[in-house]
C-alpha cells in the first residue's frame, strides 16, 4: 500500500500557504487602493529608478497589457510619471513621483502591509475539501 498522501505532502502544503499569503496580501493592498501589480511597480521603481514599460514588465512578472492598464491607473493617482525620453518620442520612462515616494514609505515598506497576516493565514484553515489521509 502506498503511504503517500498528496493533501499532507510538504510541497503541496507550502504551495497552499504561499497562495493564501498572496491572497491576504492582495486583500490588504486592496484596502489601500492598490493591486499586487501596482505594489510590485512601486517596489521596483523605488529600487531601480526609472524604467521603460518593457523593462518594468520583466521585473514585475506581469503581462504588458495588464501592466499598461495598471501604470495608467497609477499615473491618474499621481504615484508615477511617464515621460518621453528619446528624440522620436517612442521611448517612455516610468518613475515614481514625489507623491509616490512617501506612499511607498508609508504603505509598502512593511509598516502597515502584512501586520494582520497571522490572523488571516490560519493554521486551522481547511486547505481543500478532501478528507485528510
Amino acid at each position: 500500500m502506498n503511504s503517500y498522501c498528496f493533501s499532507t505532502a510538504v510541497p503541496y502544503l507550502v504551495t497552499r500557504v504561499g497562495v493564501r499569503m498572496g491572497e491576504c496580501f492582495s486583500q490588504e493592498l486592496g484596502e489601500h487602493g492598490l493591486t499586487l501589480v501596482m505594489y510590485r511597480v512601486l517596489a521596483v521603481l523605488r529600487e531601480q529608478g526609472g524604467l521603460s514599460l518593457g523593462e518594468l514588465g520583466g521585473r514585475v512578472s506581469a503581462e504588458i497589457s495588464t501592466l499598461s492598464r495598471q501604470v495608467t491607473n497609477m499615473q491618474k493617482l499621481g504615484l508615477i510619471l511617464r515621460e518621453r525620453q528619446d528624440a522620436n518620442g517612442r521611448q517612455v520612462c516610468i518613475s515614481l513621483t514625489p507623491r509616490g515616494w512617501p506612499w511607498w514609505s508609508r504603505w509598502c515598506h512593511g509598516r502597515c502591509i502584512g501586520r494582520r497576516w497571522p490572523s488571516r493565514v490560519s493554521a486551522r484553515r481547511k486547505w481543500s475539501s478532501s478528507k485528510p489521509c
